[in-house]
């Protein structure tokens, strides 16, 4: 997990973990539209999730990456979260959804610029890189106190079904997005499947247990390694228990 790559920049693993994303995401999203220009600001202060498939040790490949960002750094730093710029574009259900979410979490981040290689997708591998990744993203969010997210799936590909038991959310809000000009649907994600985490965790214990992070060291919040005892064991012993 990257996070905050603005101010690691003098950190190799830093560097090379940056560009794999950007080379990377860009070469995936050309597949929807040729013109499409990934990389943008908020990959200097937002919050990486990325997994690789290491077969190759010395070439490790980025198959999956997905980005969380944050209102609080947007105003640090004079931007505006990403689902602020698609306002314009939403129809009024989509824009009364949204205002309701916004009331109701005032504290929420932004959940952006997914991709998995569509060599390793379910369909052609098997492999549940869309749960692996969510479930980084809730433990990225528990460890930073926030609880809820808002993002887009292009409903091109169904992206929505990849998130049904990952989360609860209100389906239907759907808008043309300006820039892909496929269906999206919002989604302002309700609550996680605690449950389903947890089963994906212990499924995957061998590559959670073993997540770099790639943090600076004046961010005050927890290791993954804690917030994966706190979030998904003992909190679940509890849970379990009563």
């Amino acid at each position: 997990m990257l996070d905050y790559a603005k101010h690691q920049l003098d950190k190799p693993i830093a560097q090379k973990t940056l560009s794999d994303m950007i080379t990377t995401k860009q070469k995936n999203y050309e597949r929807t539209d040729p013109n499409y220009v990934v990389v943008d600001k908020h990959d200097m202060i937002g919050t990486h999730a990325l997994i690789y498939e290491t077969t190759n040790l010395f070439e490790p490949r980025l198959i999956s990456a997905i980005r969380l960002t944050y209102e609080c750094r947007a105003r640090l730093h004079k931007l505006k979260i990403p689902s602020h710029d698609l306002i314009p574009h939403f129809n009024s259900n989509c824009k009364n959804a949204f205002q309701k979410f916004e009331k109701q979490n005032p504290n929420y981040a932004d959940c952006n610029s997914w991709f998995i290689d569509p060599e390793f997708s379910h369909k052609n591998s098997n492999l549940q890189l869309a749960d692996i990744s969510f479930t980084m993203i809730f433990l990225q969010l528990s460890r930073m106190g926030l609880k809820n997210f808002i993002g887009f799936t292009n409903e091109r590909y169904k992206g929505h079904r990849r998130l049904e038991k990952i989360i609860s959310f209100e389906k239907g809000n759907e808008f043309t997005h300006p820039v892909v000009p496929d269906q999206h649907m919002l989604i302002l994600m309700e609550n996680f499947n605690l449950a389903h985490l947890k089963f994906v965790y212990e499924s995957n214990k061998y590559l959670f247990d073993n997540i770099l992070e790639v943090s600076p060291k004046n961010e005050k919040y927890k290791s993954i390694a804690q917030t994966i005892q706190d979030e998904l064991v003992d909190k679940w012993m509890g849970i379990s228990a009563a």
